[in-house]
C-alpha cells in the first residue's frame, strides 16, 4: 500500500519525536518512559504494518499521533510541581 502525504508526514511526525524524546529519557536515565518511548515505536509500526488491511483514515492516525506525543510530554515537561503526568 502507498501511503498518502499526510500519512506519511504523520510517520516522520512519530519518528521525530520518539527519537528526540527518546534522546533525551536517555540522557536523563529515565528508563519508566525510555520504555514508554519503545510502546510508542511498536504501536506506530503495527498502526502502520496493518494499515493495507485496517484502512484507518489519517484523522485517527493524527489522533495516536497526538496521544503519542503527549504521553511522551508527561514525563519531561516541566510543570510547576514536577513534571506533566505528576
Amino acid at each position: 500500500m502507498t501511503l498518502t502525504k499526510p500519512q506519511l508526514f504523520l510517520l516522520a511526525v512519530n519518528v521525530v519525536s520518539v527519537l528526540g524524546f527518546g534522546a533525551f529519557y536517555l540522557q536523563k536515565a529515565n528508563y519508566e518512559f525510555l520504555a514508554y518511548a519503545a510502546s510508542i515505536v511498536v504501536i506506530v509500526g503495527v498502526l502502520y504494518g496493518t494499515l493495507r488491511h485496517t484502512k484507518f483514515p489519517t484523522y485517527i492516525i493524527a489522533g495516536i499521533t497526538i496521544w503519542g506525543i503527549l504521553h511522551m510530554m508527561g514525563g519531561s515537561v516541566q510543570a510547576a510541581d514536577g513534571v506533566f503526568y505528576a
